[in-house]
C-alpha cells in the first residue's frame, strides 16, 4: 500500500500537527528560556561575571560561561554545576571541549604588529609563543 493510500486515524493526524506546531514555537522559547536563566542568574550573582548562557542537549541543563569558565545550571538556577561534565556514551569530556573552543585564541587577532622576528625561522613558517598572565582581565 503506497503511502498516500494509508488511512491514518484522525487522532493521529492531530498529534503530529500539534507536535509540529509546539516544535516550531518551541525554537523562538529557547532563547527566551536562555535569556530567562541569564537575567536569575544575575539576580542571584550580581558580581559573577556571566558573558553567555544557552540550552545544551544534556537534560535540562543550561551552560553558563563567564570569564572563560564553562558551568551548568538548570532552567530555574536552583543548582550550579562547577565541574566537568562527560557523555557516558562516547566518554567526551564536554566541558573541556566547550573550555577550548570559550577560550581559543583566533590567529587574526592576535597582536602581529608587536612581534619580533627570529633570524632563525624561515619567512614561510610563523611560530607563535605566548604567555598569558591568570589575572588578566577579558
Amino acid at each position: 500500500m503506497a503511502l498516500h493510500e494509508r488511512r491514518y486515524p484522525m487522532k493521529t493526524i492531530q498529534i503530529l500537527a500539534a507536535a509540529a506546531l509546539a516544535a516550531s514555537l518551541g525554537i523562538p522559547a529557547l532563547a527566551q528560556d536562555a535569556d530567562a536563566v541569564k537575567s536569575a542568574l544575575r539576580k542571584k550573582f550580581p558580581e559573577a561575571p556571566i558573558d553567555t548562557v544557552r540550552k545544551i542537549p544534556y537534560g535540562s541543563l543550561y551552560e553558563v560561561v563567564g570569564n572563560g569558565e564553562v558551568f551548568y545550571t538548570d532552567d530555574k538556577t536552583t543548582f550550579l554545576l562547577i565541574g566537568t561534565l562527560v557523555d557516558v556514551k562516547t566518554k567526551e569530556n564536554i566541558t573541556e571541549v566547550r573550555q577550548r573552543q570559550v577560550n581559543a585564541v583566533k590567529f587574526e587577532n592576535l597582536p602581529l604588529e608587536s612581534a619580533r622576528p627570529s633570524a632563525n625561522t624561515p619567512g614561510a613558517l610563523c611560530v607563535i609563543a605566548a604567555s598569558i598572565a591568570s589575572n588578566v582581565s577579558r
